[in-house]
Parts: structure tokens; C-alpha cells; sequence
């Protein structure tokens, strides 16, 4: 199918000729959204603190200090730990096994980022309207891009703080 597209005949009297191929595709919609970023929990918050031009690198907490500090003192690290600014997600410690049919035991030693997934992708299925029992039975898909560097030092922390347990981390 061809189509012309006229510009501003008052200004340019040619014509520009433009080829238009149909497209056929399967229809796809993002109905829900769901984040977490260093300082926001929502798109909304995230959105107000881009237009407030916010700075989301900021030091890291006393707890997550407190925790490293622990576990370095336990595999007696002796040097000085310098800790940098940088962009952390706040309350990362924050998970409700209970919810998702976990024991304390189970959701302790799995990867906080297999954690922080299972939360976020359960607040984007709900913001799209399909939370609790909504969703089962539809034709819907979750797609998730993660690295799987951090998971491998997960497991080495894993191992050397409960080597037992490694297995079901």
C-alpha cells in the first residue's frame, strides 16, 4: 500500500512518497507496573523525584553496615572496610515468607533478588487488576531480565556463613 504524505503546501509544493507495510502482530499491553529503585517504591514516587531532580546515590545504611561489619568480623577480615555512595535500595531485609508460602528458614537463604522479584512482580500483577485468584486461568506473561552475577557471591555468602543450608539457597 502506498500513501502520500503532503508537508506544508504554503511553504514546499513537493510531495514525499512513503511506503507503508501492514504489520501484523499479536497484540501486546503492559497493563501493570511495578518498581523498586534506590529511594522509591512506585512509579509515581520515582516520577516525582525525577521532576524534583532528586540525587539517588546517598550513603549506605547503618544496618546494611552493621550486617557486613558482622559477617567480616566472623571470617576475621582484619582491614579497614571503605564503604562508598552509591545508589541502595532501602529495606531490602524487608520480605513476607508467610505470604508466599515460605518458612523463615527457606526465604532466609534464598537470593534477595529471587525475593525482591517474587514482591514486585506480585505488585505489578495486582496493579494491573489481576491480584489474588484474578490471574489464573488468563493468557499472561511475566518477563523478567536479571544479571546473575550477585546471585553467585549470594551463594558464596551463603556457604561460608551456613554451608549446610547452601544447598537450598
Amino acid at each position: 500500500m502506498k500513501k502520500i504524505l503532503g508537508k506544508d503546501e504554503s511553504k514546499d509544493n513537493s510531495k514525499q512518497e512513503v511506503e507503508i507495510k501492514k504489520v501484523v502482530r499479536h497484540d501486546i499491553a503492559v497493563i501493570g507496573l511495578a518498581l523498586r529503585l534506590p529511594g522509591c517504591n512506585t512509579a509515581e514516587e520515582y516520577w516525582n523525584q525525577l521532576k524534583a531532580g532528586a540525587d539517588f546515590i546517598g550513603a549506605i545504611s547503618a544496618n546494611r553496615k552493621n550486617d557486613i561489619d558482622s559477617f567480616l568480623k566472623v571470617k576475621q577480615h582484619t582491614n579497614e572496610i571503605h564503604y562508598i555512595d552509591a545508589a541502595y535500595l532501602k529495606n531490602i531485609d524487608e520480605f513476607d515468607y508467610s505470604f508466599f508460602g515460605m518458612s523463615p528458614k527457606e526465604a532466609s537463604l534464598m537470593d534477595p533478588n529471587q525475593r525482591m522479584f517474587l514482591q514486585v512482580a506480585y505488585e505489578a500483577i495486582d496493579d494491573a487488576g489481576y491480584g489474588g485468584e484474578r490471574i489464573r486461568g488468563t493468557r499472561t506473561g511475566v518477563y523478567v531480565g536479571h544479571s546473575g552475577k550477585s546471585s553467585s557471591y549470594y551463594e558464596w555468602y551463603v556457604s561460608e556463613v551456613e554451608p549446610g543450608n547452601r544447598a537450598i539457597s
